[in-house]
């Protein structure tokens, strides 16, 4: 592919719903030739409008994101990123669809995911369309896919050492264990507590808790582009990375960790804080919980003292 000059602008709206404008400045016409494409980003909405100079003829440029208007000629336009590529099926064309909401994961890794479902959407899609809750099975292609294309063996320091290993894993957290119920299980692998503590605590805190669900999010809006534009029903994996996210565990007690409750301890007053509903009544009836009154060990009734101190 050749190399590109392209203008980058931003566009404003004058009433609600109503066009973006952006304003390429008087002498446009002259300036047009040092420039092949104009990138037009549109904050409000997150996405970019990528036109051909030779698509242009106005100074001033109206995009209809809201309407079917029939003034709107450049919407064809809009996550235009293939005007870059000169390839409609070229991959690189996620750049500017799925790549770009994908934040945190490589492009060229996320290119070689798209290029691999791309290369036999019939074989993948029994494996990739799942939606709410995949089988085993299922989270074996996701993981492989994200062990192999987005660096796997350098991620969670190690404590998945394969593809098949990190979807083991996985799949273990859908009855949402005890921690320590991993670390016996672990430590039958290691023969040494200290190594096996590290191990799952690693896993949970890396894996679990961020590396999988972000890249398992970054493999979903890649399907979905991919099997949408052949026909195919794409699947959804918003519920199932969110379960991951969070251990199998209601949201409320894992989020009690970041306000000084540990996981478990949090886990023992699922039931004293009633934890249907939105975080800010459970915290609430965590301010005003009489710890006392709980079955805590008094190590852990210090814990939660000191986090409703913090509240």
């Amino acid at each position: 592919l050749g190399t590109f000059r392209v203008q980058v602008k931003s566009a404003w709206m004058t009433v609600p719903r109503g066009p973006h404008i952006v304003n390429l400045k008087r002498r446009w016409q002259n300036r047009r030739s040092a420039y092949d494409v104009v990138a037009i980003y549109l904050a409000r909405l997150d996405f970019w409008y990528v036109i051909p100079a030779s698509a242009i003829r106005h100074q001033y440029l109206r995009l209809y994101p809201h309407t079917t208007n029939p003034r709107a000629k450049y919407e064809i336009y809009r996550e235009g990123w293939r005007t870059l590529t000169g390839d409609p099926q070229d991959d690189t064309r996620l750049i500017g669809l799925s790549i770009k909401a994908n934040v945190g994961a490589g492009p060229q890794g996320q290119i070689a995911v798209a290029r691999e479902i791309r290369s036999d959407p019939r074989a993948w899609w029994p494996r990739l369309s799942w939606t709410t809750l995949p089988t085993n099975t299922q989270v074996e292609a996701v993981s492989t896919l994200i062990w192999q294309h987005f660096g796997g063996a350098r991620l969670g320091s190690g404590s998945a050492r394969s593809a098949a290993q990190l979807a083991v894993m996985v799949n273990k957290l859908r009855s949402a264990p005890r921690t320590r119920e991993l670390i016996l299980e672990a430590n039958q692998w290691f023969n040494d507590p200290d190594e096996a503590v590290q191990q799952v605590l690693d896993f949970l805190r890396l894996w679990a808790n961020f590396h999988f669900p972000r890249l398992l999010r970054s493999v979903d809006r890649i399907q979905r582009e991919i099997f949408a534009s052949v026909g195919m029903r794409p699947g959804n994996y918003d519920f199932f990375a969110s379960r991951v996210e969070n251990l199998f565990i209601d949201s409320n007690i894992t989020a009690l960790d970041d306000y000084g409750v540990p996981l478990e301890v949090g886990r023992k007053l699922t039931n004293v804080l009633d934890t249907s509903g939105d975080l800010d009544a459970v915290l609430e009836r965590l301010r005003q919980l009489n710890v006392d009154m709980t079955n805590l060990s008094a190590f852990e009734k210090q814990l939660v003292r000191e986090a409703q101190v913090h509240l």
